[in-house]
């Protein structure tokens, strides 16, 4: 190794200590009080943060059992919970200015109830409504929603009807992928999930521009694969109808925040159509056309 390049080895190692040091200076859990406000204001929900700690090396700020409230029209029980949650971070304006400065946003096997109340309305569809500007009122400058990354691993997704004793319907093995969040324009995004009773979904494309305060009309568009479901075990139908047998699809979906059109081929096997009936012996492919008008739910 030539004298050179041992000094700049050196000289690496040297500001590497420093940078690891400085990071011990930095009490991350000073920021956790404004950070919970922010996200709340942001989000428009309650939203409490555990200890908070900081790796220098990752560059990340993490923080242990999370919980994000759900809209108190739907249910007074959390709307997320995560045992932890990881947030990219700007290292140096951390250290040396005490800002703290979000680049991305990873929550580890969370727990996402989805409910949908008797109107029709889902309860995510009131998220960022603190951000959302007021009746009348034009957006404030600088007031747009951005985040350049959120993801969701390995996470478990209860979907069912607000105020029922209904069981909801569970998907597991859920993941998350979306980068370049905002308001102002599309982003992509990728959600594949563990079916209820089997099988599995893929579906992928672009939506946006984020409508705060009203998540539920944001528009969309997106191919959908579902492979090997179960429908009687899906819960998409009612076991009085005695419709069963195994499906896949593939198609796409497209939503302008009034309307969703979905559309693709259904491939099915040991199809039974009525309680006293028997399974299809054969195959049967249906082709589909479907609008479904969000204000009506019809």
């Amino acid at each position: 190794m030539n004298r050179t390049v041992r000094k700049i080895a050196i000289a690496a190692a040297v500001l590497f200590a420093v940078i690891l040091l400085l990071g011990r200076l930095v009490d991350v859990n000073t920021f956790r009080p404004k950070l919970e406000a922010e996200l709340t204001s942001v989000l428009g929900r309650n939203v409490k943060l555990g200890e908070l700690s900081l790796s220098v090396v990752s560059g990340t700020v993490s923080a242990a059992d999370i919980s994000i409230g759900d809209d108190p029209a739907f249910s007074r029980e959390p709307f997320i919970t995560a045992k932890s949650l990881s947030a990219g971070a700007d290292i140096m304006p951390l250290i040396f200015s005490k800002t703290l400065h979000i680049t991305g946003i990873t929550l580890d096997q969370p727990q996402i109830t989805l409910l949908r109340g008797a109107n029709g309305a889902w309860n995510f569809s009131t998220l960022g409504g603190g951000s959302a500007p007021k009746a009348g009122q034009p957006a404030e400058p600088g007031g747009t929603l951005s985040v350049a990354k959120l993801n969701i691993e390995n996470g478990r997704m209860l979907v069912g009807v607000a105020n029922s004793a209904e069981k909801p319907e569970v998907y597991d093995k859920v993941n998350l992928d979306m980068t370049g969040i905002s308001s102002e324009s599309q982003f992509p995004f990728q959600i594949t999930a563990a079916l209820p009773g089997g099988g599995d979904l893929d579906l992928k494309g672009k939506c946006g521009p984020l409508s705060p305060g009203r998540v539920g009309a944001t528009p969309f568009e997106a191919s959908l694969a579902v492979r090997n479901l179960d429908i009687a075990a899906s819960g998409f139908v009612s076991p009085a109808t005695g419709i069963q047998g195994v499906a896949d699809f593939e198609g796409t979906l497209n939503a302008d925040g009034s309307q969703i059109k979905a559309a693709g081929t259904l491939n099915t096997e040991k199809l039974k159509l009525a309680a006293n009936g028997a399974p299809s012996k054969r195959p049967i492919a249906v082709n589909i056309a479907l609008d479904y008008d969000l204000k009506t739910d019809a």
